[in-house]
């Protein structure tokens, strides 16, 4: 099989692991909408579908505003880390990393290196995570530095409001309270929106890659030695698919799409039937989603280092090279030993058997009895459950 196909079909594994992940998210959408047409006051189905839509959107969003809670700390972090570091200024002293990136058909002006001081001979790719500009930022930086001051304060604030629940009952079922969230709702949300288009232009649809270079790695490449180039142009195939950045977004989603898959698991009490059957669907459902997006997750790494290695390896001393890196490493793991494996077999698809297995969970065991028990629900084929 040719490189262009290995290619090509990581690539289409990639996408269909990045749905699985999404999966508990748009099945949520069946899942309201048969809540809602069998509740006490049901909508319109046109009606239930926007709604379903909005509150997955909802949901979306909030783990948005999570993930750029993280990345303000982890912006902060990396510019206040102390971590020696310059940008590389491609003198003549980086001319065997030059010829290595232009060899390669790379501009180096695509490619943001930094130069750090270490005693270990390690290449690092990192996401910085870029801050808002103007006050936004350095309200996010604030924030990053007393962030256990502002937990302490929410938990206390959330005592408080419960606390004074109990001694005055209903206070705050009153205009003038809610007047007051109104208009603080409306004056802080042009903020909140421009915050969240910022951090997504910024991390998520044009995220900064970076590739830190240690300074004793300028030898081994002006050396020209086959490990050192192969290992080298790995790591900038992560920069330059932005790896690094896409993994902190789907940990996040993942997470929470755990916890989607068990309830959308919850779809098995919606028809009438008896519990035992019935209980044992729930659960296949729910193990299967929560297998899926957890495999799924695993499974993109692997891709994301298989497809890295096909870009840096296209030629038998690189792939040699890297075979022996890889055999080499003090602390082999499974997938090092197969990665290893594909640079010096001929290419199988069952290499991709991980991230298969993880999409006919998700397929089967998750989305396919869901779908099923809303259709047989709305075309009347089996009656909802009672108490539904």
């Amino acid at each position: 099989m040719t490189e262009a196909a290995q290619l090509r079909h990581l690539r289409l594994t990639d996408r269909a692991l990045r749905a699985v992940i999404a999966a508990p998210y748009a099945l949520f959408v069946p899942m309201l909408m048969t809540i809602d047409h069998y509740g006490d006051s049901p909508l319109h189905p046109a009606g239930e579908l926007l709604l379903a839509l909005g509150v997955v959107t909802v949901i979306c969003l909030a783990v948005f505003a999570f993930l750029i809670r993280e990345w303000a700390a982890w912006s902060y972090e990396y510019r206040h880390g102390g971590r020696l570091r310059r940008p590389i200024d491609w003198d003549h002293r980086w001319d065997g990393v030059r010829r290595a990136l232009e060899n390669s058909g790379l501009d180096i002006d695509t490619i943001a290196a930094y130069a750090v001081f270490r005693t270990h001979f390690n290449l690092e790719t990192l996401h910085p995570p870029s801050r808002s500009l103007g006050v936004l930022g350095v309200f996010a930086d604030w924030g990053a530095r007393h962030n256990r001051k502002l937990i302490v304060s929410g938990a206390t604030a959330g005592v408080a409001i419960a606390v004074a629940g109990e001694l005055w009952p209903g206070w705050y079922d009153r205009p003038p309270f809610w007047i007051g969230v109104g208009v603080a709702t409306t004056v802080l949300m042009p903020f909140a929106i421009w915050n969240g288009w910022s951090q997504y232009r910024l991390n998520a649809r044009r995220p900064e890659s970076v590739v830190l270079i240690p300074t004793q790695w300028r030898s081994r490449l002006s050396g020209d030695t086959p490990t050192a180039t192969a290992v080298f142009l790995h790591e900038v195939s992560h920069v330059r698919h932005h790896d690094v950045a896409r993994r902190r977004v789907i940990a996040l989603y993942a997470h929470f799409a755990q916890f989607g898959a068990f309830l959308n698991a919850g779809m098995a009490f919606t028809v009438q039937g008896s519990e035992g059957p019935l209980f044992a669907l729930f659960v296949i459902m729910a193990v299967s989603g929560i297998l899926a997006v957890r495999r799924a997750r695993t499974a993109l790494l692997l891709v994301e280092e298989l497809r890295a290695d096909a870009e840096a390896c296209t030629d038998e001393p690189t792939r040699k090279a890297m075979h022996l890196f890889l055999d080499n490493l003090p602390t082999p793991t499974r997938q090092t030993a197969l990665r290893s494996r594909v640079l010096t077999t001929p290419w199988k698809l069952s290499v991709l058997f991980p991230a298969h297995k993880a999409i006919a969970l998700m397929t089967l065991g998750n989305a396919v009895p869901l779908l099923t028990l809303f259709t047989l629900l709305w075309t009347g084929t089996v009656p909802p459950a009672p108490d539904l």
